[in-house]
């Protein structure tokens, strides 16, 4: 997926893409990189059902 520029307004449509392609896929760990933490939150939002979702940040 290529979006017309970068930002966090991407955020919710990258996670549901990744969340789909996961489910299609049979895929059970999703990692997901956050600064700040906001793309852990809707992440952790968005995939509560899903097993098993790891988040990374960095200092």
């Amino acid at each position: 997926m290529y979006f017309e520029k970068a930002g966090k307004e991407n955020t919710q449509k990258t996670l549901q893409i990744a969340k789909e392609e996961a489910l299609k896929r049979g895929i059970n760990h999703i990692v997901v990189a956050s600064t700040f933490g906001d793309t852990a939150l809707a992440a952790a939002q968005m995939l509560k059902r899903h097993r098993n979702k790891t988040c990374c940040g960095y200092a």
